[in-house]
C-alpha cells in the first residue's frame, strides 16, 4: 500500500488528537482518581434464603458513553485512525525500522490482552468470552448501531443487576486498560512525526 507523506502525517495527528480527547474525558479521569470497583454482597433473608446484591463503583453511564464515542475511533478499522489501520501506516512508511518494531511490540501486546478471557468472566452458552467479545458485545448491541445478534447477546447477560454490574465493571476495566496502548502510540506517533517533518 503506497500512500502519501501527508496522508501519513495527516493520519498520525488525527489518531493523537483522538488520543488527547480520550485522556481528557471525565471517564479517564475517573478511572484514575476514584476507587473503581465492583462489590457484591450476600446474606440471609428472614426465610433463610440467600439474597445478593451488588454496587458497581467508577465511571458514570454518561461518561462511559462519552468515551466510547471517541473509543470507536480506534476499534472501527473503516477509520483512519484504527490500530489496523495504523499499522498498514507503519508498514508503508519509510521510518527506522525500531519505529515499526515498537508500534508492533504495541499492537501484539494490546491484541494479546484484547484475546484473552478477563479474571472475572462472562460465560455466553457455555463459552468464556475474550475482552475483545465483551468490548464489542457492550458497544454494538448496547451503545452504538444496536446489532441485532449482539443486542440479544447483552440483554440475555443483563437480566439481573449483579450480572449487569459485572458486564459494566469488566467493560469499564478493560477500555481503561486499553487506553494505556492508545497513550503509547501517541507518544510513538510524536516521535515519528519529528523524523518525517
Amino acid at each position: 500500500m503506497k500512500i502519501k507523506i501527508e496522508q501519513l502525517k495527516a493520519a498520525l495527528k488525527f489518531f493523537n488528537e483522538k488520543a488527547e480527547k480520550l485522556s481528557n474525558l471525565s471517564f479517564t479521569e475517573s478511572v484514575r482518581k476514584h476507587n473503581t470497583g465492583l462489590s457484591i454482597t450476600a446474606t440471609r433473608n428472614g426465610d433463610g434464603d440467600l439474597v445478593s446484591t451488588s454496587e458497581r463503583r467508577g465511571p458514570k453511564s454518561e461518561s462511559i458513553d462519552a468515551f466510547v464515542l471517541t473509543f470507536r475511533f480506534f476499534i472501527q478499522n473503516n477509520e483512519r485512525c484504527s490500530l489496523k489501520r495504523m499499522a498498514e501506516y507503519y508498514e508503508s512508511m519509510q521510518i527506522g525500522s525500531s519505529f515499526k518494531r515498537e508500534f508492533q511490540e504495541i499492537r501484539t501486546l494490546t491484541n494479546k490482552f484484547l484475546d484473552a478471557v478477563p479474571d472475572l468472566h462472562v460465560e455466553i452458552d457455555g463459552r468464556l468470552m475474550t475482552r475483545r467479545e465483551i468490548v464489542e458485545m457492550v458497544i454494538y448491541g448496547n451503545l452504538s448501531h444496536a446489532n441485532e445478534k449482539k443486542r440479544a447477546i447483552y440483554q440475555s447477560w443483563t437480566r439481573s443487576e449483579i450480572s449487569q454490574d459485572i458486564l459494566d465493571y469488566t467493560f469499564v476495566f478493560i477500555l481503561s486498560r486499553v487506553t494505556l496502548p492508545i497513550r503509547e502510540l501517541q507518544d510513538l506517533n510524536l516521535r515519528v512525526l519529528a523524523t518525517l517533518n
